[in-house]
C-alpha cells in the first residue's frame, strides 16, 4: 500500500525553536555529486602525499569530468555529528526510556575508521587462533590517531568494541573472544575420509559407484550449508557498509578471513557438474560497500600456506578421486581431465584449487572497492597497517556526472595521473540510482538480513518514539518514526518533489525468530511549501502495530529508496516496561 509521509510535528519530538544554524542543508536532487576517495603510490608502494587537483582527470563512463571538490589527507574530525543530527531532526535532549535511534548525540564521528572483522564463520579454529594473536600483536602498535573498530562474525556479527584509539580496551576486549567454532567446513571431514580410504586401491566397480554416491549426498548437504554461510557473511558485510556510510573520508574494512568459492558443482555425478555461483551475492557486498565508500582488504586468514600441489595427503585425494570418475564415466556424462583432476574437493567448480577459488572473491570485492587483497601473508600486522595508512593518505575527489541520466545503471569510474610511476587505488564505479515503483524481492530480501544483525546502520538516521497502548490481547505498539531529511533523495518534476521510503518492521523473540511485523512502501508527494516544512523537521511516519507474545525486540528499517541506504533501529520492549512483549 502507497501512503503519503505525514509531516505534521507530534508533541512526541517536540521542535526545538529555530531551524539549525547548520547552513546549506538541502535534500538530494537529480543533481548530485559523486565523490571517490584514492590512494595514490609510488613503484616502491609507498603512499605519495603533496598531489594536488591538477594531478588527477577524472573518467566518468569514459568522459573527462570537472573536479568540484578536492580535499588531500583524511578528512576532519566532525566531533558534533550526533549533536548536529539531532538538532537537525529537532530532538531535544535528554531522550526519554521510549526514544530508540541509531546515533548517539553526544557521540563524534571520526576522521577515518577502520575495520577489523574476524570472520570465524568461514575460518577453521586454528586459522582464527592464528588471527588472533596477530591482531592483538598490531592492536599493541598503534599509533596516535588511529581509530579501530573491532567486529566479529560467527552464527551473527558482533561489534566487540567500537571505534577508538583506545589501545588497552581494544586488546581487552579482543582478549576474552575465543572464536567461533565452525558447524560445517565446506569441505567437510566425512569427504576427505571417504577420499583418504585406502582399500580403494583394491575395490571394484561396485564398491566405487557406492563412494560415488556417498560424495555426491554429502555434497548435497555441503552445499545447503555453504549458501547459508555465503549468505549471512554478505548480509554482514552489507550491514557494515550501511553503518560505515556516514563516516566522512576513506572507510577501510579488514576482512581477516578464509572466505568461500565463487562457483561450486552441485553434482559430479554429471560429467562436469553443474555449476552453481554467488556471483549474485558476491556482487551485493560489492555493490553496498563501494557505494558506501568502503574499501575492502581482505586478508587470508590461513597465512603461508603449503601449495596444493605438494601436499600429500590431497595428492592421495586427488587420485582417489580422478579414479571415481574415470571409473563412471557412464553415469549422466564425463568429466574433463578426470584422471589430472587438480582438486580433490567436488564443491569447487572446474578442477579449479580450493585456494585459488577462494582467493578470486577476496580479489574481487578488494579490486571492486578500491581495497587491497593480500594472500600467503603471515604477518598479517604489516597488511592491516597499510591499509591504515592508505586511509590516511588518502585524496577526496567529487563531480557532477556530465552527462548523466538516473536510470540506475551501472558507471565506471577511472581516476588517471599525470606524474609517470604512480598507481592508484578507488572503487571502479557507482550506481545511477533510480526509485522502482513496487518492491524488488531482492531489496526486500537485504533490509531484512539487515534487520536479523544485531547491528544498528545509520546510513539513513533514525529516532523512534514508542507508547504501548491497549491492554491484553488488544495491547498494541503506537510508533512515530522521525527521518533525518538530509539522509532523503527527492526528485523534482513539474513543481511536485517525489521519492519513495521502504519501511520495514520486524518482531523478534529471543533468538532472533521472526514474530510477524509490516512492511509499506511510503510514496513522497510534496509541493514546495511542503518541502520546505520538512527540510526544517525532518519526515515522520506513524504507525499502530499489535504486540505478539513472545516479542522482545522491534527492529525497523528505513530504506531511501532511489540512493538505497538504509537505517535501522532496534527497540528492545523491556525499555517501555514490557516483559516478553507482554507483561508490564
Amino acid at each position: 500500500m502507497l501512503l503519503y509521509l505525514a509531516l505534521v510535528l507530534l508533541p512526541v519530538f517536540p521542535a526545538m525553536g529555530q531551524p539549525s544554524p547548520e547552513g546549506g542543508l538541502t535534500l538530494r536532487t537529480t543533481t548530485r555529486l559523486v565523490d571517490l576517495t584514492v590512494v595514490v603510490r609510488d613503484r616502491s608502494g609507498a603512499p605519495v602525499r603533496g598531489l594536488t587537483a591538477g594531478d588527477f582527470t577524472v573518467l566518468d563512463e569514459g568522459k573527462p569530468q570537472e573536479i568540484r571538490v578536492f580535499e588531500a589527507g583524511q578528512a576532519p574530525a566532525t566531533e558534533a555529528t550526533g549533536a548536529s543530527i539531532a538538532a537537525r531532526m529537532k530532538i531535544p535532549g535528554p531522550w526519554p526510556p521510549s526514544v530508540f535511534a541509531n546515533f548517539d548525540p553526544g557521540a563524534g564521528v571520526p576522521p577515518h575508521a577502520a575495520v577489523i572483522l574476524l570472520d570465524g564463520l568461514s575460518t577453521s579454529i586454528t586459522d582464527q587462533r592464528f588471527a588472533r594473536l596477530q591482531i592483538l600483536k598490531f592492536l599493541s602498535r598503534l599509533q596516535p590517531g588511529d581509530r579501530v573498530g573491532l567486529y566479529t562474525l560467527g552464527r551473527e556479527l558482533r561489534v566487540l568494541h567500537d571505534f577508538t584509539a583506545d589501545t588497552g580496551s581494544l586488546i581487552e576486549e579482543l582478549g576474552r573472544y575465543q572464536g567461533e567454532i565452525q558447524t560445517r567446513p565446506e569441505t567437510a571431514s566425512d569427504l576427505a575420509r571417504l577420499l583418504d580410504d585406502r582399500k580403494l586401491n583394491d575395490a571394484g566397480p561396485g564398491v566405487f559407484e557406492s563412494m560415488l554416491d556417498q560424495i555426491a549426498n554429502e555434497q548435497q548437504l555441503q552445499l545447503a550449508h555453504l549458501e547459508d554461510r555465503v549468505r549471512r557473511t554478505v548480509g554482514s558485510l552489507e550491514a557494515i557498509a550501511q553503518r560505515l556510510s556516514p563516516v566522512p573520508g576513506r572507510k577501510s574494512l579488514l576482512w581477516i578471513s578464509a572466505a568461500f568459492p565463487a562457483v561450486v558443482s552441485t553434482d559430479i555425478r554429471t560429467g562436469t557438474g553443474s555449476p552453481s555461483g554467488f556471483g549474485e551475492l558476491t556482487d551485493r557486498a560489492a555493490r553496498a560497500l563501494a557505494n558506501s565508500g568502503v574499501a575492502v582488504y581482505p586478508i587470508d586468514a590461513r597465512g603461508v600456506m603449503v601449495p596444493p600441489e605438494y601436499r600429500a595427503t590431497v595428492n592421495y585425494q586427488q587420485a582417489n578421486m580422478a579414479r571415481l570418475l574415470s571409473r563412471t564415466r557412464g553415469r549422466g556424462g564425463q568429466r574433463q581431465n578426470a584422471q589430472t583432476v587438480s582438486n580433490a574437493d567436488p564443491m569447487i567448480h572446474n578442477n579449479r584449487d580450493e585456494t585459488t577459488a577462494h582467493h578470486d572473491v577476496m580479489a574481487e570485492l578488494a579490486g571492486r572497492t578500491g581495497g587491497r587483497a593480500y594472500f600467503y601473508e603471515n604477518d598479517m600486522g604489516k597488511a592491516m597497517r597499510e591499509a591504515l595508512d592508505d586511509a590516511a593518505a588518502s585524496y577526496t575527489i567529487a563531480w557532477a556526472p556530465s552527462p548523466y541520466e538516473d536510470n540506475g545503471r551501472y558507471r565506471k569510474i577511472r581516476v588517471r595521473l599525470k606524474r609517470p610511476g604512480l598507481t592508484v587505488l578507488h572503487r571502479e564505479g557507482y550506481f545511477a540510482g533510480e526509485a522502482k515503483p513496487e518492491w524488488n524481492r531482492k531489496e526486500r530480501e537485504s533490509i531484512l538480513e539487515l534487520l536479523a544483525s544485531p547491528l544498528e546502520t545509520a546510513a539513513v538516521p533514525l529516532a523512534v518514539q514508542a507508547r504501548v497502548s491497549g491492554a491484553g490481547e488488544a495491547r498494541r505498539i503506537e510508533l512515530m518514526v522521525r527521518v533525518d531529511p538530509a539522509a532523503v533523495t527527492l526528485r523534482e518534476a513539474q513543481g511536485r518533489w517525489s521519492g519513495r521510503l521502504d519501511v520495514v518492521m520486524v518482531y523478534l523473540d529471543a533468538r532472533g525468530g521472526s514474530k510477524g511485523g509490516a512492511e509499506e512502501a511510503v510514496a513522497l508527494s510534496l509541493s514546495a511549501g511542503e518541502r520546505e516544512q520538512a527540510l526544517g523537521t525532518g519526515f515522520d511516519y506513524r504507525q499502530s502495530l499489535p504486540l505478539p507474545g513472545g516479542a522482545q525486540t522491534l527492529a525497523i528499517a528505513v530504506r531511501d529508496a532511489p540512493s538505497g541506504r538504509v537505517g535501522t533501529v532496534r527497540m528492545e520492549l523491556g525499555r517501555l516496561g514490557l516483559r516478553d512483549g507482554q507483561e508490564e
